[in-house]
């Protein structure tokens, strides 16, 4: 059985991450079932691609995509991981990195966006708890395609905007709350 992803785009806020569980828990996408294999990794840990998934039921303990990771970012309620690559120097790169992550911890809208263009792949993780089950969502994405507005947000989604997330997922502890209905791009000028 092969896998495919959850979702095709770019988790931007709380609010975008909380329309994808609840659009897995009511069944109008799908969380993935099992661990991608070796083989299908090169194809789907890819910018875009977005992946949700049932702890227990997919028997996934710890998601493992086989590529190198600096040490985890906490932006607003998001792990955000950078891929190391060998031949970017690792000092500039870093205060690149501390500068770009300083730009997006002050902005409410763009979660992961920033003036600086990194070549590498950027992974985020959110994960909540509904009904005592846990449900992550890891998703990829390079500044470029998320500047470049080439990857559709599930605020701005016309099959996923009118989704309210349940009071269980809104009521969890988020540092940036999402709020039912709220549209995280409101402030953006």
């Amino acid at each position: 059985m092969s896998v495919s992803p959850t979702y095709k785009g770019y988790v931007a806020s709380t609010q975008d991450a909380l329309i994808l569980f609840e659009a897995c828990l009511t069944g109008q996408l799908h969380h993935i079932s099992r661990q991608l294999h070796e083989d299908e990794r090169p194809s789907l840990v890819v910018s875009g691609n977005v992946f949700v998934y049932e702890q227990h039921s997919s028997g996934i303990v710890r998601w493992t995509d086989g590529i190198r990771w600096g040490a985890p970012e906490v932006v607003n309620d998001f792990h955000l991981y950078r891929q190391l690559v060998a031949d970017l120097d690792a000092s500039e790169s870093d205060r690149n990195l501390d500068n770009w992550l300083e730009m997006t911890r002050s902005t409410d809208a763009g979660l992961f966006l920033g003036a600086l263009n990194f070549p590498e792949l950027r992974k985020y993780t959110i994960s909540v708890t509904v009904r005592g089950i846990s449900h992550h969502l890891v998703g990829y994405f390079t500044l470029s395609a998320a500047l470049g507005g080439e990857l559709r947000v599930p605020t701005l989604d016309p099959g996923l905007c009118t989704l309210s997330p349940r009071e269980e997922l809104l009521s969890q502890r988020f540092i940036a709350p999402a709020e039912n209905g709220d549209d995280v791009h409101q402030n953006e000028s």
